[in-house]
């Protein structure tokens, strides 16, 4: 499993390009967790309606990008097995379709 593990503030159309390449991905053994840092551009709402697959969690406005980053890596550490990867992604980054392949291939090599 790779945990994906993105800060988010604001900018809701590179979050949605983001997370269409993500759906996008040959390699599907992955979970999307997103720290929306208290958006207020309609972020929270839009990934409640149209991201049910994405775990969301919250922040106050104070994350920043490192304390969102590690909200999402805290989180996905008490349910990852020591197997599991934790891909830091920022929300403004488009992936090719084979990136999370390549990037477990290269890690299991």
């Amino acid at each position: 499993m790779v945990f994906i593990c993105i800060p988010v503030f604001n900018r809701l159309s590179y979050t949605i390009s983001c997370i269409k390449s993500i759906r996008e991905q040959s390699y599907t053994h992955y979970k999307t967790i997103i720290c929306d840092d208290n958006s207020t551009d309609g972020t929270a709402e839009y990934l409640l309606k149209n991201a049910p697959d994405v775990t969301v969690l919250h922040g106050d406005g104070n994350l920043w990008w490192t304390g969102g980053t590690n909200k999402c890596v805290e989180y996905a550490l008490k349910i990852a097995k020591p197997d599991d990867y934790i891909f830091t992604l920022n929300n403004d980054t488009e992936l090719t379709s084979n990136v999370l392949q390549t990037l477990v291939k290269c890690a299991e090599n």
